[in-house]
């Protein structure tokens, strides 16, 4: 299988995963696409999401086209009953629900803060955590217990100023602090939660400054000198969701090539590494 925007190959089948079951919104094309690859391909079942039919059930079709158990439940996770939906087919599909990866993230506006009406406003900050609230005290209600991960898709412009998208940037901020709270609030049931904040990753919604010389000029400034691909957050994540980090919570890691390095030298220093 290959992810969008790259030609990395996927692992041969594992058995890391092999029995668990997860649920990953937003997960008919890049970063949550990737992730169900990667998690399938290391032998979990995994019920996807997503607000269109033709990409999602595409998605199914190739996962299941390699072995791997997949489910979908079609609908915007925002709206009343989807996030019943996805649990009610792990449930009766495969009996259990081990992993939860929120993934689903709008950006509605793009430009001045004084400028954004609160409609918007309101519904990038409700969109971008509501959600992700609401699946986790569902699967916790069914039992989500002792081994339960849960991972929240974050982005480094929560540890940035990026004032073009300020409502974004502030409803993932929130993000990271509800991180925070829930891992508190869980860790005596066994369960860890934790974040992932991309950088700059090639996919289809971020090519407006991904491709051509935008991207070209981010790349450059980056210490290891290239955007970032949904297969990169993949292995991150696979990795937060696995045993090998089962003394980790609360934490958001970042998976950004390094761009977080770069910005706070002075202005003539900036992307230069010599």
């Amino acid at each position: 299988m290959i992810h969008d925007s790259q030609n990395v190959q996927m692992p041969p089948f594992g058995s890391r995963f092999r029995d668990r079951v997860a649920i990953i919104t937003g997960s008919s094309r890049g970063i949550g696409r990737a992730i169900a690859e990667r998690l399938g391909s290391e032998g979990a079942a995994i019920i996807l999401n997503g607000r269109q039919r033709t990409p999602l059930a595409a998605c199914a079709e190739q996962l299941r086209s390699t072995g791997i158990r997949a489910e979908y439940v079609l609908g915007n996770v925002a709206e009343p009953g989807i996030a019943e939906g996805l649990v009610d087919m792990a449930i009766s599909r495969f009996s259990r629900v081990d992993f939860v990866v929120n993934n689903v993230g709008i950006s509605p506006y793009f430009g001045p803060l004084l400028a954004i009406d609160r409609e918007r406003f309101e519904r990038t900050l409700t969109v971008n955590t509501w959600p992700a609230v609401a699946l986790i005290q569902l699967v916790v209600a069914q039992g989500l217990g002792d081994g339960g991960a849960i991972l929240n898709v974050s982005s480094i412009g929560a540890r940035q100023v990026q004032p073009d998208v300020a409502a974004y940037t502030a409803s993932k901020a929130a993000l990271d602090v509800l991180t925070k709270v829930l891992a508190r609030e869980l860790g005596r049931k066994g369960i860890r939660v934790n974040g992932i904040a991309p950088g700059l990753v090639r996919t289809r919604t971020s090519s407006a400054i991904s491709e051509g010389e935008l991207g070209d000029r981010e790349a450059e400034i980056l210490p290891l000198a290239r955007l970032g691909t949904p297969h990169d957050i993949a292995c991150a994540a696979a990795f937060l969701l696995s045993d090998d980090a089962s003394w980790i919570t609360g934490h958001t890691l970042v998976v950004d090539g390094g761009r977080l390095l770069v910005g706070d030298e002075p202005r003539p220093q900036i992307g230069v590494f010599a």
